[in-house]
């Protein structure tokens, strides 16, 4: 939401999903929508129109990191995968001596 006073324009964020809750929870799609619903409000809210370029703008490159997050498959831990190497060697290291024992 977008407040007017005398010739001065300060941005009010009053949604349910706050940025700041949003960012203190760790998840940046969570971050990202809840700066969307902002940008979204502070849009419809504008009177001037060298601030709704602006507002545009970065609404435009919120969506569109919010698709990219999206798309991104889900990063595998590092700790996830020495697991997966060692269950690999385990498996190869009993299968060779398995064939050994005949």
């Amino acid at each position: 939401m977008v407040r007017r006073n005398a010739g001065t324009t300060s941005h009010v964020v009053t949604p349910r999903n706050s940025v700041s809750k949003a960012a203190k929870s760790g998840d940046a799609l969570t971050a990202l929508t809840a700066l969307r619903d902002v940008l979204a409000a502070a849009i419809d809210e504008c009177g001037s129109k060298r601030d709704l370029a602006a507002l545009l703008r970065q609404f435009t490159a919120v969506l569109a990191q919010i698709e990219a997050a999206r798309v991104r498959p889900p990063q595998r831990r590092i700790a996830d995968e020495i697991a997966a190497r060692r269950t690999a060697r385990q498996a190869a290291a009993a299968a060779d001596a398995k064939s050994a024992d005949r």
